[in-house]
């Protein structure tokens, strides 16, 4: 995963900035001059903030400083849309060495800026999968309730998808595909991804087989297939693409999902082989806790609401390391 994006310059460099201002284009950088040029160099991680040398017979360069010394050292990391950019940096040091919100700043020449965020960029969030991440009219689906933790939580983010349909009375886009296989999943996100970009990706896949048929075995491996398929369909298109992968919830309608535990175990694994810092491949354990007879409608499969309560909690609590 790419670090972003802590931009600091002179003044009269913002018209300049500003005109690019977008969550994959603002690079983090270092006041490189004591001019009004806004010359800046690119870094990409914290510990490369620094105060060029020229600065410091500047009356301007103490809180400059000061404002460079907490930034590098509060950890704040990883892609615009985390909360933690807005809320912390939206100020400006003028010549007085007073911190003034950016609003109130006028640019002018001996005024010290930084952009930490474009203020419209929000985390674009995919849920793949099948009628378990769709939902239906005879039971509960988890979109809507994380939906709601998420604005509670009051994070920048929004659902992207080609499908989109009203769930508990929420609407909101989405991949999923109900009756479909991870396999036939995988196929259809390797057409729609393109024009639904995301920055993180959740992945709840592999129900739809039948173990009493195909053999357990089979099963498992034709899901791991379908599941790096998808994965390497989002980086593809977005290098930084962040994947939260479950493991699935469990079904008490056997012997059709008895290759479910099994399954679990091998998602894990590809998981760890396939994360990295750079392109995180996250597991979040929806089968841990999961209750198949009182977490599921008559079905055995779908949930109720209180099962997707269950399953949003679980994403929402991995979705807040991200986000903050």
């Amino acid at each position: 995963m790419k670090v972003y994006r802590l931009t600091l310059a002179l003044a009269s460099g913002l018209a300049a900035l500003v005109g690019t201002t977008h969550a994959t284009d603002i690079a983090r950088y270092n006041m490189t001059s004591n001019t009004s040029s806004g010359d800046a160099e690119e870094y990409s991680t914290a510990t490369d903030i620094t105060v060029a040398p020229g600065f410091n017979s500047s009356g301007r360069s103490s809180s400059a400083l000061n404002f460079f010394t907490r930034a590098a050292s509060s950890g704040l990391e990883g892609p615009l849309y985390r909360k933690h950019w807005a809320e912390r940096f939206s100020s400006v040091f003028p010549s007085s060495g007073t911190e003034v919100p950016l609003q109130e700043a006028m640019p002018t020449t001996d005024r010290f800026f930084y952009i930490a965020s474009n203020a419209e960029h929000k985390a674009r969030i995919m849920c793949v999968g099948d009628s378990i991440t769709e939902g239906g009219s005879t039971y509960s689906v988890y979109r809507p309730e994380l939906n709601s933790q998420l604005l509670a939580a009051g994070y920048r983010f929004e659902f992207v998808g080609s499908k989109t349909n009203t769930r508990q009375g929420v609407t909101l886009k989405h991949e999923g595909y109900a009756g479909k296989n991870a396999t036939q999943v995988a196929g259809f996100l390797s057409s729609t991804f393109p024009d639904n970009i995301a920055d993180i990706v959740l992945i709840h896949a592999g129900h739809n087989y039948f173990a009493d048929v195909q053999g357990k075995a089979s099963i498992v491996n034709e899901v791991e297939t379908a599941t790096r398929s998808m994965i390497a369909t989002a980086r593809t298109h977005n290098p930084d693409v962040i994947i939260l992968l479950a493991q699935v919830i469990t079904s008490s309608k056997l012997p059709k999902y008895s290759y479910i535990p099994a399954l679990n175990t091998r998602l894990a694994e590809v998981a760890g082989e396939l994360n990295t810092e750079e392109q995180p491949v996250i597991i979040v354990n929806q089968a841990e806790g999961w209750d198949p007879v009182a977490d599921t409608v008559t079905d055995q499969v779908h949930p109720t609401a209180g099962g997707a309560t269950k399953m949003a909690d679980k994403w929402f609590s991995m979705l807040q390391t991200l986000l903050e």
